[in-house]
């Protein structure tokens, strides 16, 4: 028999409600360890008592005699008492102990208690103490590192010293004593281009190119933009090594890459030329406009060029214009002579022949070897065109051209004398001038030639006509 486990009224085992209160009944039971009456499985309190149930564990002797001394009626077996300590460990709750609990069972949790603790908490660590030594090597250390620290900074305002005593007119000599005390210094790539730029001029030193290039490799590796371009120009020349385009081409791309506008406008003139590279416009005006970017003229006036042109760029006139313009400004007597050139036709720019005439005269002042400008001032005092007409400044600025060995400006003379413009009248002066343009195979000028001899030819024999007409006129 069993008890109704909430109004307590005897029920047979097997029941599963209570006939009088109608409670479902558990299929395994703990009781209540205050007032030994059965608790459903998984209860907080005591449905007869109202005691909160401790999760604690009970030895199965006590368990069996609590059970007895407070109620006659209730029987368990072994097996059940086990399951009931077991059932009360799973649903344990961490709080402590009620009042009822008994003497043993304080013990039972005070040494589960002092067993957990001796488990989990690790004994503290025993400091170890320093010994004497320990403060000599870590003062040992720390004197090493500051003096290593200190010695850095005091070489770097050596360096820093020596490198500003020296200076731009510090010679070979200068450079190598600073090169012995810091090889790896601040100054040291500048110091080996500017040894090598001694020998390459032969200023303090013996001129050597061989060894010129050497330092200025020695600075290239270093990554110094103008000992690259320096050593390109080397290469491309054949001076201290044997000419060789591609190696000049490598070290002219490592400066052009480093912003060397020099580099960049030698480069693209490779890529222009197929120098060292197959021939490449796109690639040569992008060289050109990164060069022209910086303020170069040269390529400023090529970039223009290419505009005109359409190579390796749209055609541009207006693009073209701005970038003669860009470099005439710059004193270019190439691109002012350009720039003449687009306002004498009106590409670009609104045609002006007094800015053109303006333009070639300035071309022309920057020195005798600007022969286009002066064949162009020629042209326009000749034809009168931004100029009063004026015969003989045209065939001044043809002789100075045609003294160059000019050809159209060879033939321009040989023409006026001829045609007795601006000289007197002299066929001999002006087969002179044209002979030498027709040996450099100027168009028209053997016609021109021909043109003379027959028309002397005539005039001889219009002459001895005229001799015999006399002649028989005194008979």
């Amino acid at each position: 028999m069993k008890k109704c486990i909430k109004c307590g009224i005897e029920l047979a085992d097997n029941a599963l409600f209570c006939n009088a209160c109608g409670a479902k009944q558990a299929k395994e039971e703990k009781y209540c360890p205050n007032c030994g009456s059965p608790i459903l499985e998984g209860g907080t309190f005591c449905s007869k008592c109202g005691t909160k149930q401790e999760s604690f564990a009970k030895d199965l002797s006590q368990q069996q005699d609590f059970a007895a001394t407070n109620t006659n009626e209730i029987k368990a077996t072994e097996n059940e008492t086990e399951n009931n300590i077991l059932s009360g460990f799973e649903q344990s709750e961490s709080e402590p102990p009620t009042e009822q609990i008994s003497e043993a069972e304080t013990e039972i949790n005070e040494k589960d208690c002092e067993t957990k603790q001796e488990s989990t908490v690790k004994p503290a660590s025993k400091k170890k103490k320093l010994k004497p030594i320990h403060f000599v090597f870590g003062a040992i250390l720390l004197f090493g590192a500051f003096s290593f620290a200190a010695y850095k900074v005091y070489d770097h305002f050596e360096d820093k010293k020596l490198c500003n005593q020296i200076g731009d007119a510090g010679n070979a000599e200068d450079w190598q004593i600073y090169l012995d005390r810091f090889p790896h210094g601040m100054c040291s790539a500048y110091a080996q281009h500017t040894i090598g730029i001694s020998y390459y001029e032969g200023k303090g030193v013996s001129q050597n190119y061989k060894t010129a290039v050497e330092w200025f490799t020695k600075a290239a590796e270093q990554n110094y933009a103008t000992a690259q371009y320096n050593l390109g120009t080397m290469y491309y020349n054949g001076k201290g090594v044997e000419q060789n385009y591609e190696e000049a081409a490598k070290w002219f791309l490592k400066s052009a890459q480093q912003g060397n506008a020099d580099a960049q406008y030698v480069l693209a003139l490779m890529y222009y030329n197929g120098k060292g590279c197959f021939p490449n416009y796109e690639e040569a005006a992008k060289w050109f406009l990164k060069a022209a970017e910086q303020g170069n003229d040269k390529a400023q006036n090529q970039i223009g060029f290419m505009y005109d042109n359409g190579e390796g760029v749209e055609q541009n006139y207006g693009e073209a214009a701005k970038w003669f313009l860009k470099s005439a400004q710059r004193g270019n007597a190439i691109a002012q002579n350009n720039i003449g050139n687009m306002y004498y036709e009106g590409r670009g720019v609104l045609q002006n022949y007094e800015e053109a005439m303006k333009w070639y005269l300035k071309a022309a002042e920057q020195g005798s070897e600007n022969t286009n400008s002066q064949n162009n001032i020629a042209d326009m005092y000749y034809s009168g065109k931004g100029v009063s007409q004026n015969y003989k400044e045209a065939i001044k600025w043809f002789l100075k051209a045609a003294e160059q060995n000019n050809a159209y400006a060879q033939y321009s003379v040989g023409f006026m004398y001829y045609k007795g413009q601006g000289v007197k009248q002299d066929n001999k002066t002006a087969k002179q001038w044209l002979e030498k343009a027709k040996d450099q195979g100027y168009i028209g000028a053997d016609d021109l030639l021909k043109e003379i001899k027959d028309k002397e030819a005539s005039d001889a024999l219009d002459a001895l006509k005229g001799l015999l007409f006399l002649k028989m006129l005194s008979l």
